[in-house]
């Protein structure tokens, strides 16, 4: 359960990577927390540690002290395997560049998820369709990544992570 409304507490965060024979302490002592609705930018000059933080907070990275809890879980002491699912269900990406596939076209980069946890997208169709005209895209539907522009292309990515956050409510 969260923590007096927090969806994310990092607490204490310190981050040491070897490099070579030296450390370097890419985090020290970070605390942070954010609660529902905040929003927030996490930003300084390359190397000061922004992409190694977000790296802790979605569990693709551990620590060397502190810890980090999402929804009251904490992540830190995760498994790989509950790490992904927890990730699957509960931490959304958009990538600098989006990470679509660029043989598949808009509506099966945003279905690709569904297939992935096993479900058949044909059966979503009103969902995506309606994922679609959400983001703007419905004109957009059979163009593969190249013929999309930049912001078309972050939509993508974010309707695709739509398709697993918000569960479909039925399937027909």
């Amino acid at each position: 359960m969260a923590e007096a409304g927090n969806i994310v507490r990092v607490t204490n965060v310190t981050k040491t990577f070897k490099l070579g024979k030296i450390d370097v302490q890419a985090l020290k002592g970070i605390d942070l927390e954010i609660t529902r609705g905040d929003y927030i930018s996490i930003m300084g000059p390359s190397g000061s540690g922004k992409s190694t933080l977000l790296n802790m907070m979605a569990g693709l990275e551990k620590p060397t002290k502190g810890y980090v809890k999402i929804l009251g879980h904490e992540v830190t002491k995760m498994n790989e395997k509950k790490l992904a699912i927890f990730r699957q269900k509960h931490v959304g990406f958009v990538f600098q560049f989006f990470n679509l596939l660029p043989t598949l076209t808009t509506e099966e980069n945003i279905t690709l998820p569904l297939i992935i946890d096993g479900k058949n997208p044909k059966q979503y169709q009103e969902r995506l369709d309606n994922l679609l005209e959400l983001v703007g895209l419905s004109e957009r539907r059979r163009h593969k990544p190249d013929q999309l522009s930049g912001g078309e292309q972050q939509r993508v990515s974010l309707a695709r992570k739509q398709t697993l956050l918000f569960p479909f409510a039925s399937a027909k």
